[in-house]
């Protein structure tokens, strides 16, 4: 299978391959350089050669022309010129050998010059032309061995010079062809593969511009077609990025459409829905206003203008608080203190018709966004129907007091009377039957006066007296008013109650803990045990009683604190009426207290409730 070349592939080689005849280009331009500088060097030691080999030359003859001189004329300047240039040949001799040796590669030439040269000044030294000997000067011509062997030792000094001196002339003359020929070479080389570097770099431009640009253009032209909602360019035959990113952007696409057609389909589903919740809006029954901050009415439903004869006209630039009986406390941010106060219940209110009439309401309102804005729900139940169950079980309730109690009272009074021989002696069988009917009328009196008790109570119609109180005082008191009851079951009460102010009153709050103990006598067995106890948080103090009864079920928990509701109806309806925990509740709700039970930790149950602690303050 070929090698895939990704788009980072071919950016990398489109990199790398300029940069490879860059490095070429900079490596044979060094290689080059090198070389023309090894030759320019070799130029410059062979000039050097022939100017030195020139120089020894020039002073063989000028130290021989002194020394003839000297020896003519014994002249002492002639003597010291000649020693000048002996020194100067001398010293050149010695670079002319470094030179050879060193330089040229030619130890061989360098060992016979310095042998010529050392011949010549032995045979100088030997013949009449010593220079420290005060003899008359011949001639070089004379036949004297020692004075032909100083012209033989100077001839073939000056003829290996002279060949040295050519010999480097003709290496210079070659050199510079050479380097001439070396220096064209080098700019034909260099022309070419700058042209060549200039050639690929026009032809990866026009790479990337016809085959990148091209296709990255391609893929912004989709980006605009996909706006325009218009069909898509063919799909590019590409396996690298830019391929993988067209298919990308093609199932994106894909994507976008299909959740387009979603949303519409969905935006006519809520088109549906919204004629459907409408529908549904205008069946409540309750009356709905939109309203903005300022309690300004937006929008009302059918139920409203059919309730109360109105439509969003009959505001006319007015508030809400048109369509309620208000006082001027309310009227100011009627709509934030609707939201503030009916959390967590509605709150009764009096709205008014558009023929004045007066209509018992419940109201609540709820704050929500609609187009970045806050606006306001608030919900108007009529409360007619409702307020004339009121006032019928409040008439209910009037009549048990004033037409049931008031007989039963005189009922009890004369069958007491009876009973103690008022009307003459009774009996064995009649005074029982009588007793029978006197525990009955004094159950019923004790029913009516428990209903007024907890109907009044949850009407809030009681009148609390709080004051700071020590539950211990209290728990002391009930234990004696309730010490008799303890004597027929042989029970123990066990007073634990440590002290601790609460803020309540005084007895409302003793007669919950005589019900909730009398409660515990009720359900414990013989010889069993009542416990007394509390604990204090922070906030709270709550008050415990405990027994040894058969407990109270799970699912009847909550329910016992209702009305007529027992844990056990066939059990406990012969010892109560199921009222006695439904007054202990609204008792400690008036006070803003809990009250609950809970399994005890052995067999029983825990009965409860709490109250604010004030710790003496």
């Amino acid at each position: 299978m070929p090698a895939k070349l990704t788009l980072t592939h071919k950016l990398c080689l489109a990199v790398l391959v300029p940069l490879s005849v860059n490095v070429y280009l900079y490596s044979e331009t060094q290689r080059q350089v090198k070389s023309l500088e090894k030759q320019v060097e070799e130029l410059e030691s062979r000039r050097a050669e022939a100017s030195t080999a020139n120089s020894i030359i020039t002073n063989v003859v000028f130290a021989l022309q002194a020394l003839m001189q000297y020896k003519m004329f014994h002249d002492k300047r002639e003597k010291i010129e000649f020693d000048s240039y002996m020194q100067k040949m001398h010293d050149d001799i010695a670079a002319l050998e470094v030179l050879l040796t060193t330089k040229l590669n030619d130890p061989a030439a360098a060992s016979k010059i310095h042998f010529l040269y050392a011949e010549l000044l032995h045979s100088l030294k030997e013949s009449d032309f010593r220079p420290d000997a005060d003899n008359q000067f011949g001639s070089f011509f004379e036949d004297l061995e020692r004075n032909k062997r100083v012209k033989r030792a100077m001839i073939s000094l000056i003829e290996t010079l002279r060949a040295i001196d050519k010999k480097a002339k003709i290496a210079v003359e070659t050199g510079v062809v050479a380097e001439t020929a070396q220096r064209a070479r080098f700019r034909n080389f260099f022309d070419l593969t700058l042209l060549l570097n200039s050639l690929f770099s026009a032809i990866f431009a026009l790479y990337v511009s016809q085959f990148i640009v091209r296709r990255v253009t391609a893929i912004r032209e989709n980006y605009r077609r996909l706006a325009d909602h218009q069909p898509l360019l063919p799909s590019m035959k590409f396996d690298d990025e830019l391929g993988e990113l067209d298919n990308s952007f093609r199932a994106m696409a894909e994507n976008l459409e299909a959740g387009r057609q979603a949303q519409l389909e969905m935006m006519q589903q809520i088109a549906t829905s919204r004629d459907k919740l409408q529908t549904v809006i205008d069946a409540l029954p309750s009356a709905l206003f939109i309203t903005d901050s300022e309690g300004r009415v937006e929008s009302v439903n059918k139920f409203a203008k059919d309730c109360f004869n109105i439509d969003l006209n009959y505001f006319h630039e007015q508030t809400l608080t048109k369509l309620f009986q208000l006082n001027p406390e309310m009227r100011a941010n009627f709509i934030s203190m609707l939201v503030r106060e009916t959390v967590s219940a509605p709150m009764d209110l009096f709205a008014v018709t558009a023929e004045k009439e007066l209509v018992p309401v419940k109201v609540s309102t709820v704050c929500f966004d609609s187009n970045d804005q806050k606006k306001y729900l608030t919900v108007v139940t009529d409360e007619t129907e409702s307020f004339r169950l009121i006032q019928a079980k409040s008439d209910f309730f009037s009549m048990i007091s004033h037409d049931m109690r008031t007989p039963l009272s005189t009922i009890s009074g004369v069958l007491q009377m009876a009973i103690n021989g008022a009307h003459g002696k009774l009996n064995e069988e009649t005074s029982e039957r009588l007793n029978v009917a006197l525990n009955n009328s004094s159950v019923l009196l004790e029913l009516v006066n428990r209903l007024l008790q907890i109907e009044q109570i949850a009407a809030s119609d009681i009148e609390l007296n709080p004051e700071v109180i020590d539950i211990s005082e209290i728990a002391t008191d009930v234990v004696l008013l309730i010490a008799p009851q303890l004597e027929s079951k042989n029970l123990r009460l066990i007073n634990e109650i440590q002290s601790q102010s609460v803020f309540a009153d005084r007895s409302y709050i003793q007669e919950v803990v005589i019900n909730l103990v009398s409660n515990a006598i009720k359900y414990s067995p013989e010889g069993g045990e009542i416990r007394l106890s509390n604990k204090t948080d922070d906030k709270q103090t709550f008050f415990e009683v405990s027994d040894q009864g058969p407990g109270v079920p799970a699912s009847k928990k909550k329910t016992i604190f209702e009305r007529f509701k027992q844990a056990d109806k066939k059990r406990d309806s012969k010892i109560g009426f199921g009222l006695g925990l439904a007054i202990c509740k609204a008792i400690v709700s008036q006070h803003g207290g809990s009250i609950g039970v809970r399994d005890a930790d052995g067999k029983g149950s825990v009965f409860w409730f709490s109250l604010e602690s004030r710790n003496g303050n």
